[in-house]
């Protein structure tokens, strides 16, 4: 749920005094485990929100009626950020998306190396 990802997101160190680079390596292996141990209920989570983004896309194309534009740009960044995630179900419209707009651009999808 989003309310256990904010909890795992909250719980990180941020910057200041609780620096990353200020914890022993134990500490700092002990929240990669346990964001690593949320894996499955993350992954269901971004699966749930590429069926809510599906109908907003308005073609492999692009994702808004005008045309390739800055929405595309920013849309497709994050995509392609979140096609390292080995086991996330996408969805058919939003898989033609990204690879179209891979192809146009050159620049690859990371599904090959997912994790």
């Amino acid at each position: 749920s989003i309310g256990s990802s904010l909890k795992l997101f909250l719980s990180w160190p941020a910057s200041g005094t609780k620096c990353f680079k200020d914890l022993p390596m134990e500490k700092i292996q002990a929240y990669y485990e346990q964001a690593i141990s949320m894996s499955p209920e993350l992954i269901e989570e971004v699966s749930a929100g590429l069926l809510e983004l599906e109908p907003l896309i308005h073609c492999e194309e692009y994702c808004t009626e005008g045309g390739l534009s800055y929405d595309d740009v920013d849309l497709w960044a994050r995509l392609r950020s979140i096609s390292l995630i080995k086991g996330l179900k996408v969805p058919p419209k939003v898989d033609a998306y990204m690879r179209k707009l891979s192809e146009a651009s050159d620049v690859p999808l990371y599904w090959n190396t997912a994790l």
